[in-house]
């Protein structure tokens, strides 16, 4: 995949979180702004977007540029609504007191890091719950740092305080893990390395490795989590003790298990969460109620795994290298990507887990990534084709299916998808499907396509 030119969006945005310069909600992908950058493009000198995430009505993009001297530096930016303190302690000054239009485009956020102590720390990952987000820093020679800022109705922060209904906390909060004691010896923060993190709406994972002192490189793996975990998504503290909000993260999985069973990553619906193992098996948390759990835990070979609020997608690599995405959940909105009888739509069916059904034979392309929205699910592909005589890989298809209200499969229409339809290249035609997508994310009612623009 090469560097992109262009990000494009669709979905809701009453706040602007699309950065179109609009606060209406866009049916067609539609370029997004950058301040400072020429219209619809993204900086100059951008590699590759590293990550995407985005809330309720906040979106933040962190992407990898390279200077004239030949250093790779990374860049947080933002865009919508931080009134929270969703997109640091300084965006509402930075936007002033205009309308939200003027926050409809996305601008670097300056994040004070030297009141925390942490010069010379660099963003690495990021990830974005209702009104929280959750930045990871790094530096050579020091343990990782979690800082989150926003909302802490549900404990979203990681620290005790609690905001609900209170003035909302506007700085950076840095989440600890010291008080953690996995078999009787506390994590030691300076040399905390987070592997991956995700985040729900209300409730956040993160994969954590301690490497040992003796210079094992593998260390101990651990995972934790906090916020919402009434439905036990965050697991239990005891058999018989289920608490509604964990404020401060605690312990979801130990480092018993074997390094070659650790957990790698994890996806977060409203109410669960599911654990992809280095094995390929998937373990899960939480509520089973639209049938997001069902049969999970048969899957083998699992690639990656995606959760909407209400459903749960595993990718299954096959022995030829082809996929096969399996889905299981709510299906009020299309989100199984297959058709069942009228039945199965009501609120109360459950449904067994089962195939995506795309109008194509899977060894006629290759599934380059997914991505999961909050009921909307997208699939980026790639395709043959012929130049010469030959036959090329580097052609590239967007699908999508499920909840549409907001117009976030970017189709034209407000239309929920109950098979996956082709999103992109859309229907617009001109510059914005010329090209080739490099990367997929979808949010809350959002979805989002890097597009690199071919000579």
């Amino acid at each position: 995949m090469g560097a992109p030119t262009v990000l494009l969006a669709s979905g809701s945005n009453a706040r602007g979180q699309l950065a179109n310069g609009t606060l209406d909600d866009s049916h067609y992908f539609l370029p997004c702004n950058f301040v400072g950058c020429l219209p619809g493009k993204l900086p100059s000198d951008t590699r590759r977007i590293v990550h995407l995430a985005s809330g309720s009505n906040h979106a933040l993009v962190l992407i990898e540029r390279q200077d004239e001297t030949g250093n790779i530096q990374r860049e947080l930016w933002g865009c919508g609504d931080g009134d929270k303190g969703q997109l640091g302690p300084s965006y509402m000054t930075d936007v002033g007191q205009e309308p939200y239009i003027s926050r409809s485009i996305f601008r670097p956020l300056d994040l004070p890091l030297q009141n925390c102590g942490l010069e010379g720390y660099a963003c690495r990952l990021v990830a974005s719950a209702w009104e929280t987000s959750y930045v990871v820093l790094s530096s050579d020679g020091k343990g990782d740092v979690v800082l989150c800022m926003g909302t802490n109705d549900y404990g979203d922060l990681g620290f005790s305080e609690s905001t609900k209904g209170k003035e909302t906390i506007r700085r950076l909060n840095v989440v600890t893990f010291d008080h953690i004691a996995p078999r009787g010896k506390h994590l030691d923060n300076s040399r905390v390395v987070v592997e991956s993190l995700s985040a729900g709406p209300h409730h956040v994972t993160i994969h954590v490795r301690c490497p040992a002192v003796s210079g094992d490189e593998s260390g101990e793996c651990f995972t934790v989590g906090w916020g919402s975990s009434r439905h036990g998504q965050l697991g239990s503290i005891s058999p018989s003790h289920r608490t509604a909000i964990s404020s401060i993260p605690r312990l979801i999985s130990d480092g018993s298990i074997s390094y070659q069973n650790r957990i790698i990553s994890s996806s977060l619906g409203n109410q669960h969460s599911v654990f992809l193992h280095a094995s390929g098996r998937l373990s899960r948390l939480g509520s089973n109620k639209k049938g997001q759990l069902r049969d999970l835990t048969t899957l083998r070979n699992v690639e990656s795994v995606h959760c909407t609020w209400n459903g749960t997608y595993a990718v299954i690599r096959s022995d030829d290298g082809h996929h096969t995405i399996f889905a299981a959940g709510s299906y009020v909105k299309g989100q199984l990507g297959r058709i069942l009888p009228t039945s199965a739509e009501s609120e109360s069916a459950t449904l067994p887990l089962a195939p995506v059904c795309f109008p194509f034979a899977v060894s006629s392309c290759w599934l380059l990534g997914m991505a999961s929205g909050s009921e909307h699910v997208l699939a980026l592909f790639g395709t043959n084709h012929e130049k010469f005589g030959l036959a090329l890989k580097d052609n590239t298809e967007v699908w999508g299916w499920g909840w549409n209200e907001h117009g976030n499969l970017g189709t034209g229409t407000i239309a929920d998808s109950k098979l996956p339809t082709k999103i992109w290249p859309g229907p617009l035609g001109g510059d914005e499907t010329s090209g080739r997508a490099v990367g997929i994310w979808a949010g809350c009612g959002t979805s989002w396509i890097a597009i690199e623009h071919l000579d």
